[in-house]
């Protein structure tokens, strides 16, 4: 602002003189949180939010639903566990202000390379929040009820955001269950506590990854299987008797993930899942045909994409694809959402971007498998 206001101040100071008495734009009323500069640094800021968001839903219509952009922190100090305190605070002042909340869309707006942006906690990416005035009579409701409403239409709601990218479809299933929140004037407990936006969160966030549990009974056994490995042991040793249990709970066979499906190894008592860069074609992992489980079919469509440059990685993870049922490739789809949402929700970002990816390309991936096969590209269709 200080570099457009020296060029307008000698132009505009006799016009607007209050505006343009000063130097540089005046910064005590500035809404930001930085603690060198104001006392009490986040209370301020949240006081201001709260004013001025009461100020935009005074003047909001029914007749157009309110948008505001928002660039938030994706992990900042924590409050209440790993919830972003930025959205948090954000959402507390809208529901307070008198807004209905009816969706909440991310969008990928800052550079990850930009010079502050460099070893320090800045945005990493923005949100727009869809809002509507709450009714003035709006109704009150129990937690009880709250969490009724949410076991009742956030299926649904989740189901439509299946075509969303895995990394913003987190945060964009946070609107449904804020809807929810957002249209009864109060949520309160048994005992006449309210319910805050925190707990709220909190209490979607569960409802969010009982969908996606349900979601991974849609993968074959043998995939459910590495799934669990996964998450209890990583790319690491497991000991064989652990492994033989769970194989039975999924009525798999250790030996047929090992020697026919390819996706582990198991010698001397430990049991390994096959690391990533195995699945390059021809690589160890990749059995004789087109593969027949979703974690299999997973990994080998990601290889093109970590070793590939962008003009070839869609047709390598298409020719993957080409010959695929349908159902084994919409199960490669749901295994990279529940994988990504596994590791958001224990705030491994790292981790959580390796499996997101696929997701990002999805369209031009199918696309891709769409077309004719090149010229000497071997299908093999395997049928369920």
């Amino acid at each position: 602002s200080d570099f457009f206001y020296v060029w307008l101040r000698p132009l505009l100071r006799d016009t607007y003189p209050d505006l343009f008495s000063g130097i540089l734009t005046p910064k005590n009323e500035e809404m930001i949180a930085t603690p060198f500069r104001f006392e009490n640094p986040r209370e301020r800021f949240e006081k201001m939010m709260r004013d001025t968001l009461r100020l935009i839903r005074a003047r909001a219509t029914d007749e157009f639903p309110s948008s505001i952009f928002y660039a938030y922190k994706q992990r900042e100090e924590s409050r209440n566990g790993t919830t972003s305190t930025g959205r948090e605070t954000m959402l507390t002042a809208l529901v307070n202000a008198g807004f209905r909340i009816i969706g909440t869309w991310l969008m990928s707006t800052e550079m990850g390379a930009r010079a502050n942006a460099i070893s320090a906690n800045t945005l990493a990416s923005s949100v727009v929040l869809v809002c509507r005035p709450r009714d003035a009579d709006a109704p009150m409701a129990s937690r009880r009820q709250f969490i009724a409403d949410l076991k009742r239409e956030m299926p649904n709601r989740l189901a439509q955001l299946d075509s969303v990218v895995p990394a913003d479809r987190e945060q964009s299933a946070i609107g449904p269950g804020m809807e929810i929140y957002s249209r009864y004037s109060r949520v309160e407990t048994a005992d006449g506590r309210l319910v805050t936006v925190g707990e709220a969160l909190a209490l979607i966030n569960n409802q969010i990854q009982e969908y996606d549990d349900r979601e991974e009974g849609y993968f074959d056994p043998s995939t459910r299987f590495c799934m669990i490995w996964l998450k209890q042991f990583g790319w690491g040793d497991g000991e064989y008797g652990v492994a033989h249990g769970l194989a039975q709970a999924k009525n798999v066979v250790i030996e047929t993930l090992r020697d026919d499906h390819r996706l582990l190894t198991a010698d001397s008592g430990v049991v390994r899942l096959r690391p990533p860069e195995a699945y390059a074609p021809g690589g160890e992992a990749v059995s004789p045909g087109a593969p027949t489980t979703a974690w299999g079919a997973y990994h080998q469509m990601a290889w093109h994409f970590g070793s590939h440059p962008d003009a070839q990685r869609h047709a390598g993870a298409a020719s993957v694809a080409r010959g695929m049922r349908a159902g084994l490739f919409d199960s490669v789809r749901r295994l990279e959402q529940a994988l990504y949402a596994y590791y958001d929700r224990r705030g491994d970002a790292r981790q959580a971007l390796q499996f997101n990816a696929l997701g990002a390309e999805w369209d031009r991936i199918t696309i891709e498998r769409d077309k004719p096969a090149p010229a000497g590209e071997q299908i093999h269709m395997i049928r369920s």
